[in-house]
C-alpha cells in the first residue's frame, strides 16, 4: 500500500494541463487548500491555517490529474471525508460560512472551464468521495449581525492572521475570534485569564450557529465567570433570583446578545 494521497481528477472535452490557464489552476488549488484548512481549523482548534496544507505532488501527462500529499494525513483525511459527505448529501447547513464560499470558489473554477472534478483517496487504490461540476448548487447563506459580549477563557493567541481563540464558561466549543494585532498582543498579555470581550458577530439564520466573531475591545471584566458571580449576588439579596435557573440565558434574553 502506497502513501495516500488527495487525488483531483480534471474531465472535460480536450482537458490537458497545457490547455488550463495558469492564473485558473492556482485558484483552484488555493480554494481546494483553503477549503479543507477552514474546515480542519473550525472543528480542531488547536491547529493554525499555517499547519494545515496540501503539497502537490505530482501532475500526470495527458490529463489534469493533481495528487496532493496533506501535512497531517489523519485530520486532513477526515475533514476531506466529512466535507465530501456533506456534499453528497446536499447537507450544507453544518458547513461554516468560509469553507462553503471555497467549496463555490472551487466550482466556479471548474464550471468555467467546462470541466467536472471528481475527489479520491489514492493509495494504490482509488477512494471516491464526492463530484464537483455544474449540478451541485449551494444555496445562499443567510446571516445575522449583531452586537456581542462573550465571557471566558483565552487559550490561545496570535498568527499571521491575528486569532483569538476563547472558551466561553456556558459551551465546550472554542470560538475562534478575528481581531487586530493590537488586540491579539493585550489577549497575550491576559492568555488563559478569564476575560470579557465586546464584539461583532455573525449567526447562520437557518442554524443560529455562531459563524464569525470579531473583537473589537474589553470590557473591564476579570476573573470569576457570570454563574459565579450570579450566585454570589443571589447570596447577597436573598431569594429575589431563587427562581431563575440559567443567569447566563436569562441576562442574554434581556441582552438580546449571545454569550
Amino acid at each position: 500500500m502506497s502513501t495516500p494521497r488527495l487525488e483531483i481528477y480534471l474531465s472535460g472535452e480536450d482537458i490537458n494541463p497545457s490547455r488550463l490557464k495558469a492564473k485558473d489552476l492556482a485558484n483552484l488549488l488555493a480554494s481546494l487548500d483553503k477549503m479543507i484548512s477552514d474546515y480542519v481549523v473550525r472543528e480542531n482548534p488547536e491547529y493554525t491555517q499555517e499547519e494545515v496544507f496540501l503539497g502537490l505532488q505530482q501532475i500526470n501527462e495527458g490529463s489534469v490529474d493533481l495528487l496532493f500529499v496533506p501535512s497531517s494525513e489523519e485530520i486532513v483525511f477526515a475533514a476531506i471525508r466529512e466535507i465530501a459527505n456533506y456534499i453528497n448529501q446536499q447537507d450544507f447547513i453544518r458547513l461554516p460560512k468560509k469553507t462553503k464560499e471555497y467549496i463555490k470558489e472551487f466550482r466556479k473554477v471548474v464550471v468555467n472551464n467546462g470541466l467536472k472534478a471528481d475527489l479520491f483517496i489514492n493509495d494504490g487504490r482509488r477512494e471516491k468521495l464526492t463530484t464537483i461540476d455544474h449540478n451541485l448548487v449551494l444555496p445562499k447563506q443567510q446571516l445575522l449581525q449583531g452586537d456581542v459580549t462573550l465571557y471566558g477563557v483565552i487559550e490561545k493567541t496570535g498568527g499571521k492572521t491575528p486569532k483569538v481563540h476563547i472558551r466561553p464558561f456556558n459551551q465546550s466549543r472554542v470560538v475562534v475570534c478575528d481581531a487586530s494585532k493590537r488586540i491579539s498582543k493585550i489577549a497575550g498579555e491576559r492568555l488563559y485569564h478569564e476575560v470579557g470581550v465586546y464584539g461583532i458577530g455573525q449567526w447562520d439564520m437557518a442554524t443560529m450557529q455562531m459563524e464569525e466573531f470579531t473583537i473589537t475591545s474589553f470590557t473591564d471584566f476579570e476573573g470569576g465567570d457570570p454563574v459565579s458571580l450570579f450566585k454570589e449576588i443571589s447570596e447577597e439579596f436573598g431569594d429575589a433570583f431563587d427562581s431563575i435557573e440559567d443567569p447566563i440565558a436569562y441576562f442574554a434574553e434581556l441582552r438580546n446578545d449571545h454569550w
